[in-house]
C-alpha cells in the first residue's frame, strides 16, 4: 500500500530549483474536483497510490470554509475511486 506521496517523490536533483515549486508541482493537489479526480487518477496509475491522506485545514483558512472543501470532495472526487 502506498500512504504518502512526500515520500514516493525523487527531490530535484538541481537544487537550486525553488523548493516550494517543487513541493506544490509533485507534492500537493489543489484544484477545482476535475483536476483533483485527474491527479488522483493519474499518481493511481505513476506510482501505484491506493491511500490518500487530505489536509484540508491550513493556514488561516476559516472552519466553514474547510468544511465545505471536505464536503466537495467527498461528494465530487471521492466517489470516482470507491
Amino acid at each position: 500500500m502506498k500512504f504518502a506521496v512526500f515520500s514516493l517523490m525523487q527531490w530535484p536533483e538541481d537544487r537550486s530549483q525553488a523548493d516550494v515549486c517543487f513541493l506544490f508541482d509533485e507534492c500537493t493537489i489543489v484544484g477545482d474536483e476535475a483536476f483533483c479526480r485527474d491527479r488522483i487518477a493519474e499518481l493511481g496509475e505513476r506510482i501505484g497510490l491506493d491511500h490518500l491522506i487530505a489536509w484540508q485545514n491550513f493556514g488561516d483558512l476559516p472552519h466553514e470554509a474547510t468544511l465545505a472543501s471536505q464536503r466537495r470532495f467527498i461528494e465530487k472526487v471521492a466517489p470516482a475511486f470507491a
